[in-house]
């Protein structure tokens, strides 16, 4: 089913599956943008600020600030503060980056609280380190990833019922195609997941947006004011 419809209700965000949003898709195929029109989109209290951990040192305060969402949900606009942006290139300032945000809300009374994560994209300083290392090495990293990184988020953001949006680069699987990068660790997350794909043949971008059990598909444009959703022909 192709649905022509803004993306408040293509995504359901009143009646999400959880507060943990997934993305994944190829290069060039709007992950970024989509990351920022949802961390625009979704409610957060007011007195909440949004943490952006930027692994390719992409993110553009200026975009971020000209993204036009055509949707009218929320009637009210959203007074969204500026996200914290940390641009990074190893590993371990990852891992530092994401237990500065969680110990910084350690008090009763944090003076940043938390409303939304967003880390573009998760696995990408990890997959990095592939070729380098022996097997064994990059298993034992893999397992110190999810230690240190994933399970101390997915433990603050069911401590603080936080926003986690999470982008992803994909990995080929034969007789299955793309999928995120360590998809058989992600995919334990009960989350909401948006793929994001190229239609090469129609020249044509496509969204396929799992939530709740429910699946919908839409094709849409990249602009510079965001994700324009084309009507049903």
């Amino acid at each position: 089913m192709i649905v022509n419809s803004n993306l408040s209700s293509l995504l359901n965000v009143e009646n999400l599956s959880s507060k943990i949003i997934q993305i994944y898709g190829e290069a060039a195929t709007g992950k970024s943008t989509l990351a920022m029109s949802l961390s625009k989109l979704l409610n957060m209290r007011k007195s909440d600020y949004m943490f952006w951990i930027d692994t390719e040192r992409k993110f553009s305060a200026k975009k971020y600030e000209t993204l036009d969402l055509e949707s009218k949900e929320p009637k009210e606009p959203i007074d969204r503060r500026q996200p914290f942006v940390t641009q990074l290139s190893t590993l371990k300032q990852q891992e530092n980056a994401i237990k500065t945000i969680i110990n910084s809300n350690s008090d009763t009374n944090p003076i940043f609280p938390v409303g939304m994560i967003v880390i573009d994209t998760f696995s990408n300083l990890l997959r990095k380190k592939f070729n380098d290392l022996s097997y064994t090495k990059y298993v034992n990293l893999t397992k110190d990833f999810i230690k240190n990184q994933i399970n101390p988020l997915l433990r603050f953001q069911n401590k603080t019922d936080c926003y986690l949006i999470f982008v992803h680069q994909v990995t080929y699987v034969p007789d299955i195609g793309n999928l995120p990068f360590l998809h058989r660790v992600f995919s334990q997350i009960e989350s909401a997941w948006i793929e994001l794909s190229k239609d090469r043949e129609n020249n044509e971008l496509n969204m396929e947006i799992r939530n709740n059990n429910q699946r919908v598909e839409t094709t849409f444009e990249i602009s510079q004011k965001g994700l324009i959703f084309q009507p049903v022909s």
